[in-house]
């Protein structure tokens, strides 16, 4: 008989993965970096944007780079698009 796991069992495993896991980090990216770093990271940006003009914020892992200013669909409007024109 084959081995059948719920879905809370794989929440349950997820929810404790080492900080450093890769699944961890693939699932989201902005854990491969500490608090600390985080927050070093927005102390850099702070004194960057209050002594340089020009000043390039320190790129956050996972930060993806946007191409539009459109807003970006949420969760509820996509599921309603997706709902409206028969998508899943």
């Amino acid at each position: 008989m084959p081995l059948s796991i719920g879905w809370g069992a794989v929440a349950l495993f997820l929810r404790h993965l080492p900080r450093d896991s890769e699944t961890l980090r693939e699932m989201e990216p902005s854990m491969a970096w500490s608090d600390e770093t985080h927050m070093l990271a927005n102390l850099v940006d702070l004194v960057g944007d209050l002594f340089a003009k020009d000043y390039e914020h320190v790129k956050r892992p996972g930060e993806r780079k946007r191409f539009s200013t459109a807003a970006e669909v949420t969760k509820l409007d996509h599921d309603a698009l997706m709902a409206r024109f028969g998508g899943e």
